[in-house]
């Protein structure tokens, strides 16, 4: 009886577990910086002929973010996909009052091409 009680919570339990913390780290790290470069990435011609459409952004966010106040710094790592293949995003931003995105890339490892969202968008 112990045997399978603790089974199931080996592989029940710990797996929600697991998905509830990541979910709740990867939803602090949603925020204005996060929605600003999904509304790049989504709109960017170069993104769009790589991945195709729809494009969808992959539940999981991983990064670091430090504020205090209305400063702050982060940098994060997030994927798409669409019909067409998926990419990696890496985005750094800033915040003096607002986030402003200063480096903000795409990378396909099965193309082997990385796209500059930044620079393409100007």
């Amino acid at each position: 009886m112990w045997r399978n009680t603790g089974l199931i919570l080996f592989v029940v339990i710990m797996p929600l577990l697991f998905v509830g913390v990541f979910s709740i780290v990867g939803s602090a790290l949603k925020g204005e910086a996060f929605d600003q470069s999904v509304a790049i990435v989504s709109k960017n011609e170069q993104v769009i002929e790589l991945v195709g459409q729809p494009i969808e952004v992959d539940f999981f966010v991983t990064g670091d973010i430090q504020t205090s106040g209305s400063q702050g710094d982060i940098a994060l790592q997030y994927s798409i996909s669409g019909p067409k293949g998926d990419a990696d995003i890496y985005l750094e931003a800033y915040k003096d009052h607002t986030w402003k995105i200063y480096s903000l890339y795409a990378y396909s490892k099965d193309n082997n091409k990385e796209i500059n969202l930044l620079r393409s968008a100007q």
